[in-house]
């Protein structure tokens, strides 16, 4: 059974037309990339299935629940999150404040207890609460931005390009922790341009070309078959 279905959805910025048809799946406790490259239609998907973009056309369930013409606040009280490209945490507030505002958010009944459990993640995270969230390294940054989702126990996870602009040490890491976040349960749908990462921490990948899927398989089958990723996305791992 799958827990989010998005099924031959068309989305539109304007008169563009991004996606043409996209089509996935997440199944419980899996971890999913989107491969493609720049202009792929990566970020639109993850818009679209948070609710930020919504889909002029298709179906988008999770659950079970058509989702796809809520708006994003009914989208998020589902138990879904998005750590967005960029991060976009709040610079000027320390990260314990940044914490509190999304435990908040995600209607945490006791949200220092929620908080210290998020922390256990990140340990580098507790260390810094008292400083602003602007004076982060980047990959704090990453780190921050992926703690505030886990509040309020999600059930799945968006995560659009969590490896940009850091040093590849800390995108190991990130991919760690991405792996520890689906062992507890949460499964996570990863828009990914560091293919290596992608392969390490998700279990099936759609490579998507143009608004619309080329490709889907296993890390198994795409590190046995290098001539698909050489194919669509011009690289070789």
């Amino acid at each position: 059974m799958s827990l989010l279905q998005v099924n031959d959805i068309h989305t539109y910025y304007g008169q563009s037309h991004v996606l043409h048809g996209m089509n996935l799946e997440v199944k419980p406790n899996e971890a999913v990339s989107l491969l493609g490259r720049n202009g792929a239609g990566k970020t639109t998907t993850i818009h679209s299935i948070m609710g930020l973009t919504p889909p002029r056309e298709g179906d988008i369930t999770f659950s079970g629940t058509a989702i796809q013409k809520k708006p994003p606040y009914q989208i998020f009280a589902h138990g879904i999150r998005i750590v967005p490209q960029g991060r976009r945490i709040i610079p000027t507030l320390s990260v314990e404040e940044n914490m509190k505002l999304a435990a908040f958010q995600a209607v945490s009944k006791n949200q220092q207890e929620e908080i210290e459990r998020v922390y256990e993640y990140f340990p580098i995270l507790p260390e810094r609460r008292r400083q602003k969230a602007g004076h982060l390294s980047g990959g704090e940054r990453q780190m921050l931005a992926i703690a505030r989702a886990l509040l309020g126990k999600p059930q799945l996870i968006l995560m659009d390009e969590p490896s940009e602009g850091l040093a590849p040490i800390i995108v190991r890491e990130i991919a760690e922790i991405i792996t520890k976040i689906k062992a507890t349960g949460v499964s996570i749908l990863l828009a990914e341009q560091n293919v290596k990462m992608a392969l390490f921490a998700s279990d099936r990948h759609y490579i998507i070309d143009q608004g619309t899927t080329k490709y889907t398989g296993s890390t198994q089958e795409l590190e046995t078959h290098p001539e698909i990723l050489e194919e669509f996305l011009g690289i070789s791992v």
